[in-house]
């Protein structure tokens, strides 16, 4: 398991932290909630804050989260945004396997 020790001093990256906490659940529920078609297309856009195909900050903040992994055996705590890391590594990972 990498630490967020590890993530900090960059023994791992921003995916390969958050990965760990993904799961299957997370993945059904967040293509229940948007769509396959909406996450690849909000993949797409790079998270361009302008863009309209966009999955707004509110929308990410109010999906259920069903961790894969426990935080805190990680040395962290759920916090706001790295609920929303980890639904957006979820979504990433989504449109890359579509």
């Amino acid at each position: 398991m990498n630490t967020r020790k590890d993530y900090m001093n960059k023994k791992c990256t921003h995916r390969e932290y958050y990965a760990q906490f993904v799961s299957k659940t997370t993945k059904g529920a967040l293509i229940e909630r948007f769509g396959l078609k909406k996450i690849i297309k909000h993949i797409k856009t790079g998270d361009d804050i302008g863009h309209k195909d966009r999955i707004q900050l509110q929308a990410w903040d109010n999906t259920p989260l069903y961790m894969g992994a426990s935080l805190e055996d990680a040395g962290d705590f759920l916090t706001a945004a790295g609920k929303v890391c980890i639904l957006k590594e979820a979504a990433q990972q989504i449109a890359e396997a579509a």
